[in-house]
């Protein structure tokens, strides 16, 4: 690991360093540098701050890697987040990247299970989802024109993982339900050669959404649009093998292919972040 020693590495390089390797003094070690030095610049993004850090210290709490007490060691941070919160909500030109990391922040906390449980804590960590969601939601239909099928992909996929674990499928799911049956639509009248990397990869979310939204329809839809094009990419292949795999009521190893997503940071994040059960195998990976 002497080599990541004099490098700056963001929160989805530690996501993966703490996944895949089973070595606990230097992740910690890690993680404590990467803290220290958020805490330093005062720098509250997700990528390398503390907005990340606060999530990676939750999802790791959450699935049993690190061992603390979530609301003690984050009580600090959530009073942060929050203001962050507020600026993002009213601030026009918050972007939906920004939105969809501080709802995954929020997620994330609302999934720990604390020791003592805070009433109030928790009811603000709601009321901010809310607001966030309500924001998400306005922002994807202002900028419906512009905003690619991925980006529109990426969004839904975060949905679809918050109504099967925190939040009201009632409050969204007209939405919902337009966006997808939009993009399936888009898909389906496209030419197969017209296809690219970016829809390919927009496909395999829209197969990961259909299924953990408990929508046998579109999964057949989907399915049908990925057997009719040729993949060329693969990460493609990957996630279609994770695609093909996933099932939201069982705990899934796909931990065979997390070797395909070999410095694929971002794509391990939007994994481990946006479905409900999913493992990964240790297994030792320099970042």
């Amino acid at each position: 690991m002497n080599h990541v020693k004099n490098r700056k590495i963001t929160t989805y390089q530690l996501l993966s360093q703490f996944l895949v390797s089973s070595n606990k003094e230097t992740n910690e070690m890690l993680l404590d540098s990467f803290v220290e030095e958020a805490m330093l610049i005062d720098n509250y993004s997700f990528s390398d701050g503390l907005l990340g850090a606060g999530w990676l210290i939750s999802y790791l709490i959450k699935h049993k890697i690190l061992v603390f007490d979530v609301d003690e060691i984050l009580y600090d941070v959530d009073d942060l987040i929050y203001k962050l919160t507020i600026k993002a909500v009213i601030n026009s030109e918050t972007t939906i990247e920004e939105l969809l990391q501080l709802i995954s922040y929020y997620q994330q906390r609302l999934l720990n299970k604390s020791k003592t449980y805070n009433i109030y804590r928790h009811f603000a960590l709601i009321e901010c989802l809310k607001l966030l969601v309500d924001k998400t939601l306005s922002t994807l239909s202002e900028n419906s024109l512009i905003l690619t099928p991925l980006a529109k992909s990426r969004v839904l996929l975060k949905f679809s993982y918050l109504v099967t674990t925190c939040f009201n499928e009632k409050e969204i799911e007209i939405p919902f339900y337009n966006h997808m049956e939009d993009l399936i639509f888009f898909y389906q009248k496209m030419e197969p050669d017209d296809f690219n990397a970016e829809d390919e990869i927009t496909l395999c979310y829209l197969q990961l959404i259909s299924k953990q939204y408990a929508n046998p329809y579109w999964v057949n839809c989907v399915t049908e649009i990925i057997k009719s094009i040729e993949i060329q990419n693969q990460v493609t292949s990957s996630l279609i093998k994770v695609a093909d795999l996933y099932n939201p009521n069982e705990d899934n190893y796909v931990s065979i292919e997390l070797f395909d997503f070999i410095q694929k940071y971002d794509v391990i994040f939007l994994l481990a972040n946006n479905l409900k059960s999913l493992t990964f195998k240790q297994t030792e990976l320099l970042i």
